[in-house]
């Protein structure tokens, strides 16, 4: 076994990012009920990244083939944006828990609610969908085949990359702890109110809420540094071209490279920086389950299906 390609995922990660698939869809039934459509999001990201990793491990395992090209565009496409998935919609969240202690009030009239809605979908799926044109931009070919891996994305670098691309991810990430931080001081300015708010509601309480304020809060606190790294790591360790035009970056756009275990070998530091990346997809199920399925509510609901 050797950490300089990727042939030692096989077959431990395909395994850990099943398991994490299956985390990732245990809560949704519980969340859909109570109508969190941004939570519900969160575990539908996961559950698709897991799947296509665990997928790409097992069939690349050792080849370069590329029988189905469109799963390539397929994979390649989630993969480009899945992150955005996952950080614009725990900012919604985050948003969300703010909102209530701000309002102190749990109700809202229909209009709020379809309000409600629409932002929740619209930062849950609309983002991430808004990131699959914005990459387009700077996408520079179709995508890369690696041994063991897979298709993945490609992302030309330029100045445009980073202005449209690389740095949205860690702003989502910042904006939501900033919103953390302006709950965590709500709720503490008006802790009478607050607590008086939940304890007139039937449906929710005030350690659901605080539970879910500090997990949601750690989520944000992990997922920041690795955006952040994937900046720096771009920024520093890669030549950034300036952009030129459309042409430029796209041209010979429909080719599609394949790269070996001897070309990622070649590549200082390749292995180890995609290895830190396809590990973090796979340790998003776990994340999301102990963070929006071990709740009280959750954990009667899961009695309840097995009784």
């Amino acid at each position: 076994m050797t950490f300089k390609n990727f042939s030692y995922l096989f077959p431990g990660y395909p395994i850990f990012c099943i398991i994490s698939a299956l985390l990732s869809i245990i809560p949704i039934p519980s969340h859909y009920r109570a109508g969190n459509i941004a939570i519900i999001a969160i575990g539908l990201w996961s559950f698709g990244g897991n799947v296509i990793a665990a997928t790409n491990t097992i069939v690349w395992h050792g080849n370069l083939r590329n029988p189905h090209p469109v799963w390539g565009d397929i994979s390649q496409a989630y993969f480009s944006v899945m992150n955005f998935g996952l950080s614009s919609a725990t900012l919604h969240v985050q948003y969300t828990l703010w909102r209530v202690a701000r309002n102190r009030k749990l109700w809202m009239t229909p209009r709020q609610r379809r309000w409600q809605k629409f932002w929740a979908y619209f930062f849950g799926y609309g983002v991430p969908i808004l990131f699959v044109v914005l990459h387009y931009i700077v996408q520079g070919h179709r995508y890369n085949v690696v041994e063991d891996l897979g298709p993945t994305p490609t992302t030309y670098l330029t100045t445009m990359s980073f202005a449209i691309y690389y740095i949205w991810d860690p702003i989502f990430c910042i904006i939501a702890f900033v919103f953390a931080i302006l709950t965590f001081i709500t709720c503490r300015r008006y802790q009478k109110e607050v607590t008086n708010m939940f304890n007139l509601s039937k449906k929710h309480s005030a350690n659901e809420y605080r539970r879910l304020f500090l997990l949601t809060g750690v989520l944000v606190f992990i997922h920041f540094p690795f955006t952040f790294w994937v900046v720096v790591v771009n920024a520093v360790k890669y030549d950034v071209d300036p952009w030129i035009s459309w042409d430029d970056t796209h041209f010979d756009y429909m080719r599609i490279e394949y790269w070996s275990r001897s070309v990622v070998e070649s590549i200082d530091g390749m292995a180890a920086g995609w290895s830190v990346s396809y590990w973090a997809v796979g340790l998003t199920g776990y994340f999301y389950f102990l963070c929006y399925g071990t709740g009280s509510e959750s954990l009667r609901q899961y009695k309840q299906a097995i009784s």
